[in-house]
């Protein structure tokens, strides 16, 4: 019932970066650690999507900069060759290059560009223009680089499940995450949320629960999406403190509602 709505499954493949951003919780006290997804929890996952012939979209993202993890062209190995689902990456795009080889494979390649040079943004542009797949974002033709961006606009970002300094407040609409996107951790734990990153709340493992399991059979799930549904979500620890507005849209809100009703 409730794998049909998982669109993207989003993988945290390394606690390091090499930047602090100001809007990023990494800019606000979270730390780097040297932790990295193995080369065997991602080929668990793959044959976990595999077995149930997942084909919606799946993120290498997470926490951190995904072109530092360890072994990464392993992982990619693992993740990319003959895939059904369509994968993306969100990157600074200073470790890209080493990896060009992979750039093919990919759905899309979001790289980010934190700078206010304008001759930076063009030559990262340049660089990787022969690829239909790399979109480079924030181009700071005003002078205005991403930090000022996102100064001035407060509220554009979540404050990740309360981790940010000065951003309280919160809502009691569902939020779409609990019901559509996955979080796998570096060590394949299932977290709650991929803005969850101050509790990281740890709902049960790869080894313990495959993907499919997880999202129809764990409980504590179950509980979130109950609360979710139910105007329950200012009860919530983590969720009623969080400024995240990816509402749940109306025609699966309706579904979900009439599942747990007869269930």
């Amino acid at each position: 019932m409730y794998f049909k709505y998982i669109n993207r499954i989003e993988l945290n493949t390394t606690e390091l970066c090499n930047l602090k951003c100001s809007f990023c919780p990494r800019g606000h006290g979270y730390p780097n650690q040297n932790k990295h997804m193995s080369v065997a929890t991602a080929r668990t996952i793959r044959e976990q999507l595999d077995d149930v012939e997942y084909k919606r979209y799946v993120s290498i993202t997470g926490r951190g900069e995904p072109t530092l993890t360890k072994k990464f062209d392993e992982i990619l190995d693992v993740m990319l060759s003959g895939a059904e689902y369509k994968t993306y990456m969100y990157t600074n795009g200073y470790k890209l290059d080493q990896f060009e080889q992979y750039i093919p494979l990919f759905w899309k390649i979001y790289v980010d560009v934190y700078s206010t040079s304008v001759d930076e943004y063009n030559e990262i542009t340049d660089k990787y223009q022969q690829y239909d797949n790399v979109q480079v974002m924030h181009k700071p033709d005003t002078g205005e680089g991403y930090h000022e961006y996102n100064q001035k606009t407060s509220g554009r970002f979540s404050n990740r499940g309360g981790y940010m300094e000065g951003k309280a407040g919160g809502h009691n609409n569902p939020c779409a995450f609990v019901f559509n996107k996955l979080f796998i951790n570096w060590n394949g734990d299932y977290n709650l949320c991929c803005d969850d990153w101050h509790e990281q709340i740890v709902m049960s493992n790869i080894s313990e629960q495959t993907i499919y399991q997880y999202v129809e059979e764990n409980e504590t799930l179950a509980k979130y999406r109950h609360s979710h549904l139910t105007g329950g979500r200012c009860n919530l620890d983590v969720c009623r403190g969080c400024t995240r507005d990816y509402f749940l849209a109306d025609n699966i809100y309706n579904k979900l509602k009439q599942h747990e009703r007869y269930n």
